[in-house]
């Protein structure tokens, strides 16, 4: 990775370097260093300021769209680092500056622009629910319009409704409203939910099929005695 992230002396291009601790828990083995002199930014990443991190944190059903790690992998520790050491730095970083800062990383890192822009509203509204009171409201709010809007949009689609269609389609402008002051945000939250909303919806559908299944078969297994071990042949044509 080139640009603004590197090593801690600054001499190469960073890299990630994890080890495995559980299913999704991961802990840093190498630091890295983010810099840019524009703006008088100087972080550094050690291993110690992330005991455990689950890289990108992303819904499972919305990894088809955003995995975990890649080309995100740098800006999404360093979102985590701030968000765990923030208020300790000097000086103190909040939640909206390091989702801000997200959003400056993931582009020094050339994630394409519409991806970049709906982790971005991601992040945010994880800070806006955090924040409680008026904010964590709106944004509960916003979420089940935006659920009622999905679903809408899909029937409408499906029965070939034009109007209603084009109803879903502006409703995130009046949904931004919730997000004030940050309206920009909101479209961006809205029209993604718009966007990712209706194959989320069938993705969660499969693996609730899925899931049906390994159930309803470990049942039969344990019901029908232990599942037989395959054995390696290597004499055997596939």
């Amino acid at each position: 990775m080139a640009g603004r992230f590197t090593t801690i002396d600054g001499e190469e291009s960073a890299r990630v370097v994890i080890e495995q601790r559980s299913d999704i828990g991961f802990v840093l083995r190498e630091g890295f260093r983010y810099r840019d002199e524009e703006v008088a930014i100087d972080f550094t990443v050690l291993p110690a300021d992330l005991p455990v991190t689950d890289l990108a944190t992303v819904p499972w059903y919305l990894r088809w769209f955003v995995p975990a790690y890649g080309r995100h992998s740098l800006a999404a520790l360093l979102h985590d680092h701030l968000l765990e050491n923030g208020a300790r730095l000097t000086p103190p970083v909040d939640r909206v500056q390091a989702d801000d800062l997200f959003l400056a990383a993931l582009r020094d890192l050339e994630v394409p622009l519409v991806r970049r822009h709906l982790m971005w509203a991601a992040v945010n509204l994880e800070t806006r629910l955090c924040l409680g009171g008026g904010a964590r409201r709106a944004m509960q709010a916003w979420l089940g319009a935006s659920l009622i809007g999905t679903i809408t949009l899909l029937l409408a689609v499906i029965a070939g409704e034009p109007w209603l269609t084009m109803g879903a389609i502006v409703a995130p402008f009046a949904g931004s409203l919730l997000w004030w002051p940050q309206l920009r945000i909101g479209l961006v939250a809205g029209y993604g939910a718009a966007i990712l909303g209706p194959p989320a919806v069938v993705v969660t559908i499969a693996y609730a099929i899925y899931w049906a299944s390994e159930r309803a078969l470990g049942a039969f297994r344990r019901d029908s005695g232990d599942e037989p071990r395959p054995i390696w042949r290597p004499d055997l044509d596939l």
